[in-house]
This record gives structure tokens, C-alpha cells and sequence, in this order.
């Protein structure tokens, strides 16, 4: 039987669960493991994927098996709910007790380990650092960082990414602590006391509908279970997230309302290289410089089309917007309708043709490009010997060097004032980092 706790989507939001739990654009699920092997590397690599639930624990540990029967807002069948699990009862409470206590146990580790990771970053930045020597000849970080970013500057460019965003998702809990420990003192109440008056309104049910769609979309791990049999065990895995999303949702209003917090971590950031004949929009001097390689082939570049549409109108004036092409192996017509971009571009109708692609993805064979032309008004003779000739074939092949300099793998791959965005993810996150990179600016 699936283990309810640590299956993709149970420990994230229910919000979004019920969306994309299982398109390949996503990352995957961040699984606990129960015994993190030996290898330094790889011990640091779970232990990261382990930090993305110490907000969980603290949420869990609101409250003991004792103190849980004096709590008004759990329900009667949420304080003395068992669950059966190969004839052994094992109480609710207790369970998310015993899950949240051996989490902060791994986050304390894990915290250990970014801070041994943070000093190695900060130490790289200093490129005389001696490391090794061979002979008379010193290797120091700066040496070490340049030969991992020419060797495998996709993973340089995934890692530390990810680094940020743990250290990131912690700093946001230890800032809501500190909110809701000012909060409390300000009200003359305990932090308990707090959160026992603050959360319950705050905890949203668990509607039908998805607990329907989390069997749907997870139906073939749960090995022949029908939706009848598993929907107790769904709807209770969703419920128990009910503190930790009300505890958030209770850090991110304290958070709106404070005037005295500010956020120096800076992200990781790479100075893409823009070429003079790269299709832009928006002006040049722009706060924010939005560069996205992208394959006309690809389903999920065509999603994010639309997003970065969206982006550019709300940001009208602030943002400018620069294409790169990156079209993928795995897509054979992607390569030649990149080149027919080009052409395109060679006659000043480049983003009417990049739309007219993205609307047309299940045609982008050669004669089918050609066509394109001629109903945008190309000059279709000119287009044609253009493509024939594979004039700007060496234009693409610049592009996908430029990409692999930086780390880019897959498509979309979007930077953001050189931050790398990797994916068709949601408009909400693209307007994150515009609001920070506009704040970071300046009036």
C-alpha cells in the first residue's frame, strides 16, 4: 500500500496539488527519504530536498497528542481519527507528531550542511583562494568554478539555484517566526495562544472534487485501489496540511503588513550574452531584461508564450524582452523553423512569424514555413532562398552555444536579469522576481 506521507503531492498545498501534479514540466516531488546515503554529495542533495518540509514540522508541532483533545478547531474525527495500516492503529496525532519531530531532526542537519555550503560559495567568489597545488602551479576556486562551469555548467547552474531557493524558503520561515513572536508580544498572548486564535480561520476543507483529482492523477500508484478505498486515506493526507498552509498563509499576511523587513540574499545570477541581431522587445534601457531561449517545437514554450505576453502588457514600458533560439534534438522540424525565424527577422516581421509558429506547432515542416511567409506578406521568394540556403543555420548554432555557456538544458529556459527560470511555470512566479528585480531597482 502507497504511503500516503511522502507520495508526490501530500506534502505540498492541496492548491497545488489539484493543478499540474504529474506534467513533465514540473519538478519532481520532493520525497523524505527514511536514510539519506553516506556520500557527502549525495547526503547534501536529499538533505536540500529535505528543507522544503521543515515548515511542515513546525507547523506539526504546534501542538502535542495532549494538547490536541483542547484544541476547538480539529475536528472530533480529526482528534481521535486511526488510520489502519496492516492491522497496526496508529493515531493521527501521533503520527504527525512523530513525522514532524524526525523532520526538524533531518532540517538540523541539513541546516548544518547549507551553512558548510554557503561558506564554500562565499569563498568562491574569491577567485585567488588557493585550493591545490601540482608543482609550482596554483589552482584556486576561481580556476575550480570556471573549469565546472566549461564542463558541466548545467548542473553549476541547477545547483546553485537550488541552493538559493532552500536558503530562501528558510529565510522566509525564520522572518514569519520572528513576525508571529513581535505579533504575539504586541497582543500580550503567547505564540500558541496566538496561532490557537489566528489558524483555524484560516484552514480551508478539503473539497470532494480534489480528493477526486488526486486519485486521477496518481491512480496507478495506489496498485488497483479504487477512489472508494483510497479516499479516506487521500482526504486525511489533504487535511493534515490544513495547519501548515493557514500557518503560512498567517506568516505572508504578518509579512504584507510589516514595514521594516528587507531581504538582501541575493540570487544567482549570469550575464547572458545578448547579441546586436537578437529579436527584442521593449526598450533597451528597461529595468528588466527578460531573455528566453526557446524550441517553436516545444508544447511547453508555447504555454509560457502566452505568460510572457501577459508580462510584458502588465509591465508595459519596464521590461525588455529578448529572444534566443534553442531548438532541442528530440524535435526534428524545431532546428529549420528556427531558421525560418531568422529569415523572418531578415525582413522585420520576425514576431509575427514567431507567433504565427507557436499557433501552428503540428505543421512546421519546411513547405509549411514557407507558406507562413507568404500569408505574414514575406517576400516569399527572398524566404525561401533564405531557408534553401540555411543561411542563418550558424545563427542558431550560436544560440545553443550561448545557452549551454550559461547552463540551459531544456526549454523554456527564461533569465530574468539573469536569473534562471526553468519551465512553463505560473505567471504568479515570473511576477515575483519582476516585482523584486523592479524594487531592487529603484524608483
Amino acid at each position: 500500500m502507497p504511503s500516503l506521507g511522502y507520495r508526490c503531492g501530500y506534502t505540498r498545498s492541496h492548491e497545488a496539488t489539484s493543478q499540474n501534479l504529474t506534467t513533465a514540466e514540473n519538478r519532481k516531488c520532493a520525497n523524505v527519504p527514511e536514510a539519506p546515503g553516506t556520500n557527502p554529495i549525495t547526503l547534501l542533495s536529499s538533505l536540500l530536498r529535505l528543507v522544503k518540509h521543515v515548515d511542515f514540522a513546525k507547523a506539526a508541532m504546534l501542538e502535542s497528542v495532549e494538547d490536541a483533545a483542547k484544541i476547538p478547531w480539529l475536528t472530533p474525527r480529526r482528534k481521535v481519527a486511526t488510520v489502519d495500516r496492516k492491522a497496526e492503529n496508529v493515531t493521527f496525532t501521533t503520527r504527525w507528531r512523530q513525522r514532524a519531530r524526525s523532520l526538524q531532526v533531518a532540517a538540523g542537519i541539513a541546516a548544518l550542511w547549507l551553512s558548510l555550503a554557503a561558506t564554500a560559495q562565499v569563498q568562491s567568489t574569491k577567485d585567488d583562494t588557493e585550493i591545490a597545488r601540482v608543482g609550482d602551479i596554483v589552482v584556486t576556486l576561481g580556476d575550480l568554478d570556471d573549469a565546472w562551469r566549461r564542463n558541466d555548467a548545467a548542473s553549476r547552474t541547477r545547483l546553485l539555484q537550488q541552493l538559493y531557493e532552500t536558503r530562501r524558503r528558510a529565510l522566509d520561515i525564520v522572518i514569519g517566526e520572528h513576525l508571529i513572536e513581535r505579533e504575539a508580544s504586541a497582543r500580550g498572548v503567547t505564540r500558541k495562544e496566538l496561532l490557537a486564535e489566528e489558524l483555524p480561520s484560516r484552514v480551508r476543507l478539503v473539497t470532494d472534487a480534489e480528493v477526486e483529482l488526486i486519485y486521477e492523477r496518481n491512480q496507478n500508484a495506489f496498485q488497483g485501489r479504487t477512489f472508494d478505498q483510497m479516499r479516506p486515506e487521500i482526504r486525511a493526507a489533504l487535511e493534515q496540511q490544513g495547519p501548515e498552509q493557514a500557518l503560512h498563509q498567517f506568516m505572508r499576511e504578518l509579512r504584507d503588513r510589516a514595514i521594516d523587513v528587507a531581504v538582501m540574499l541575493d540570487p544567482p545570477r549570469q550575464g547572458i550574452e545578448i547579441l546586436p541581431e537578437d529579436p527584442s522587445r521593449g526598450p533597451e534601457d528597461a529595468a528588466v531584461v527578460m531573455v528566453e531561449f526557446s524550441d517553436f517545437q516545444c508544447p511547453y514554450c508555447q504555454r509560457v508564450t502566452n505568460t510572457l505576453a501577459d508580462l510584458m502588457e502588465r509591465y508595459d514600458g519596464q521590461i525588455r524582452f529578448v529572444y534566443k533560439d534553442y531548438p532541442l534534438p528530440s524535435h526534428p522540424e524545431a532546428f529549420k523553423a528556427a531558421e525560418a525565424g531568422n529569415c523572418a527577422h531578415e525582413q522585420g516581421k520576425f514576431w509575427e512569424f514567431h507567433d504565427k509558429l507557436f499557433a501552428s506547432q503540428g505543421s512546421l515542416d519546411v513547405g509549411s514555413l514557407k507558406m507562413y511567409a507568404g500569408e505574414l506578406e514575406l517576400d516569399s521568394d527572398s524566404f525561401s532562398r533564405c531557408l534553401d540556403d540555411g543561411r542563418y543555420s550558424e545563427r542558431v548554432q550560436q544560440d545553443l552555444r550561448i545557452g549551454q555557456q550559461y547552463g540551459v538544458s531544456s526549454t523554456p529556459t527564461v533569465f530574468i536579469n539573469g536569473r534562471a527560470v526553468t519551465g512553463a511555470v505560473s505567471i504568479e512566479t515570473f511576477d515575483t522576481i519582476i516585482q523584486e528585480e523592479l524594487a531592487s531597482f529603484g524608483p
